[in-house]
């Protein structure tokens, strides 16, 4: 054993719990780079978190150096160190704020899993926060990786979804969808004070940087993996300064249960029935573990089908983390839902169809990436595939874009969602209903909404009115009247050729009247006569010029 490690053991032979959290914290006192900082606060500093009171923490070196350098996070900071377990969710707002790389804030996540006792919902956000930065975006394309992450899937597949009957094995090794998921690259921050890892293994780096400057020269792999008397992984039948090793192995099967004796959860080798005891049987959690299936199996799918962009896997996963449909949409929707565009938006018109008075649903809805990239390209494709249940939220669309001052921004010049596309479709629903919706009319013509409104809306208002013979009282045309009289000299022309199509059409005198009284407070009479022009003869001898004129 080299000085450096028996100065190690015979430092923490003398120190515990908080003791050590002060002890690493010195370390603080003088300059130190980036990346020292960030494995000495995963390796040394974060892991004594569960047993940090807040008065030590305010008076540490640590608050000060984080105050100075991440301020943004602090409050971060302070609630885990509150919360603990139930705080889980602020780590990797901290790891993002340490600008982690995804091995060093797979580390984080590890530590954080094995030095804590989280529920599964308590736990969750690690494992979502570990999916999102596997994900890559290439155009429209997702592709998925397992490699960084791969200490806090083992752990969840593990704890939760892994039958861990003795006679069981995984039934699929992630060798099978990585190159790069050996054991060896296993985060080993369970294994957070252990000085006797075996020499072989690479170094546990966040750089290519010289080697730790906490451990008195030792090297690195002796830094990240140090087994000191408060080892999660020392047997517990040893005395504290005993040199003997102790080997632990990562497998599929098996995550060690990094717990520190000064932690609640502290590991043992006998069974621990203790409702702080990480069990998928624990008779105390107040939320239910998924079902016991494979993790490994379904990511393994996500990788291998990252070229095909198969939804259905994602589903599938979300499935399986989630008895939640809410939960399990926004989870898709943050992680993949750019995407999947289509596969988004229909997940969530079902679940707006489902949850139809959800007030807190739409509000989600409304931040979600499936409304805030929503553009013409996506209407159309919902048209094509979803047309029953887009149909029943066209007009609430237009309705919410308005409420949001939504732009769609995939055009040159910025235009309202509201304009365009949905108009567009809302007037071909009118007509295959042939009946128009009173009360969005209204909408679409009020003072707050008829500005937002392309000329070529207003046009296709116009002429779904004519069309279907509509009510001039209850659905005025006056405002989109006014609007028409600016309209380009093109617009006016097609215009004037649709009430030239629909007035020949018409067999019946009464409804022929009609709709020529509607043009008149368009139209002069020259324009007059040009339209009749091509209405039938025979209805044209059954009016007298009273009728056609204003």
């Amino acid at each position: 054993m080299s000085q450096a490690s028996k100065f190690d053991q015979f430092i923490y032979g003398k120190f515990v719990g908080k003791e050590k959290f002060q002890l690493w914290d010195l370390a603080l006192v003088g300059e130190i780079t980036s990346s020292d900082f960030k494995r000495l606060f995963i390796e040394r500093l974060f892991p004594k978190f569960p047993v940090l009171d807040r008065e030590t923490f305010e008076q540490s070196n640590l608050k000060q150096y984080w105050q100075k350098n991440f301020p943004d996070t602090l409050g971060s900071l302070n609630f885990y160190l509150l919360e603990k377990e139930k705080g889980i969710f602020h780590v990797p707002e901290i790891a993002n704020d340490l600008k982690l790389d995804n091995d060093g804030a797979s580390k984080l996540y590890v530590t954080c899993l094995t030095s804590q006792s989280p529920t599964y919902e308590q736990s969750l956000p690690l494992l979502e926060s570990a999916i999102e930065k596997s994900v890559s975006f290439t155009g429209e394309r997702v592709k998925f990786q397992t490699d960084n992450f791969i200490g806090v899937y083992k752990w969840f597949n593990s704890q939760y979804f892994q039958d861990k009957s003795p006679n069981t094995s995984a039934n699929e090794s992630p060798d099978k969808f990585s190159d790069k998921s050996s054991e060896s690259e296993v985060p080993d921050s369970s294994l957070q004070d252990s000085p006797d890892k075996s020499s072989d293994k690479s170094p546990n780096k966040f750089t290519d940087e010289s080697p730790d400057k906490f451990s008195d020269k030792s090297s690195e792999s002796e830094i990240s993996d140090s087994s000191f008397p408060d080892s999660p992984n020392k047997s517990p039948d040893k005395p504290d300064n005993s040199p003997e090793k102790v080997e632990l192995f990562l497998t599929f099967n098996e995550i060690p249960d990094s717990s520190f004796p000064d932690s609640p959860n502290k590991s043992s080798d006998k069974p621990d029935n203790s409702p702080d005891k990480f069990s998928y049987q624990s008779p105390d959690k107040p939320d239910k573990s998924p079902e016991k299936v494979e993790l490994f199996s379904i990511l393994s799918k996500l990788v291998i089908d990252s070229n095909s962009n198969r939804w259905i896997n994602w589903e599938k996963l979300s499935a399986v983390l989630y008895k939640d449909d809410i939960k399990g949409t926004i989870f898709l929707d943050k992680t993949i839902g750019k995407a999947f565009p289509v596969q988004m938006l229909e997940t969530w018109l079902k679940l707006l169809d489902t949850h139809s008075e959800s007030e807190k649903l739409k509000a989600e809805f409304l931040v979600s990436k499936a409304w805030l990239l929503l553009n013409r390209k996506t209407l159309k494709k919902m048209r094509e595939h979803l047309t029953g249940t887009y149909q029943k939220y066209v007009g609430k669309f237009i309705q919410w874009a308005n409420e949001q001052e939504h732009l769609d921004l995939s055009n040159d010049t910025p235009v309202e969602l509201i304009s365009g596309e949905l108009i567009e479709y809302t007037t071909e629903i009118w007509i295959q209903q042939k009946s128009i919706d009173q009360k969005l009319w209204n909408f679409l013509k009020s003072e707050g909404i008829l500005p937002k409104l392309s000329d070529k809306d207003c046009l296709n208002l116009i002429d779904v009115h004519w069309r279907l013979s509509a009510d001039l009282l209850s659905l005025s045309l006056t405002n989109l009247y006014k609007r028409a009289e600016k309209f380009s000299q093109e617009e006016k022309e097609s215009l004037m050729n649709s009430a030239k199509e629909i007035v020949s059409q018409f067999k019946d005198r009464q409804n022929l009247k009609y709709f020529i009284d509607k043009c008149k407070l368009l139209y002069n009479n020259s324009d007059l006569l040009e339209i009749m022009r091509y209405a039938d003869n025979n209805l044209k001898s059954e009016l007298s010029y009273n009728d056609v004129m204003p």
